[in-house]
């Protein structure tokens, strides 16, 4: 029973830090940014006026769920979870 509970706090705690990253994200409009081709680290940053190694982090964060991957160093492209997003998405 203390595995069961364990995993399942661990679940809560996980999908709060997943969903307020998400919102984070959403805010700033990283995925159409990334999506129009600008998922480099400091034009991302420049773009949204953030931190460049708080946004690194936030997009690090979000390719550990599947978001967004990391093809080289601080350059991230869109994932096919981006499908699931709304019809916007379909077509980039």
């Amino acid at each position: 029973m203390n595995e069961l509970c364990s995993q399942r706090m661990r679940e809560m705690l996980y999908g709060s830090w997943v969903a307020q990253a998400i919102y984070a994200a959403a805010r700033l409009d990283l995925a159409d940014l990334v999506a129009e081709g600008h998922g480099e680290i400091c034009e991302l940053a420049r773009t949204t006026e953030t931190d460049p190694d708080a946004l690194y982090r936030l997009m690090r964060a979000l390719a550990s769920v599947g978001v967004f991957r990391e093809e080289e160093a601080r350059r991230f492209v869109l994932t096919p979870l981006r499908r699931c997003c709304g019809p916007a998405a379909t077509t980039r």
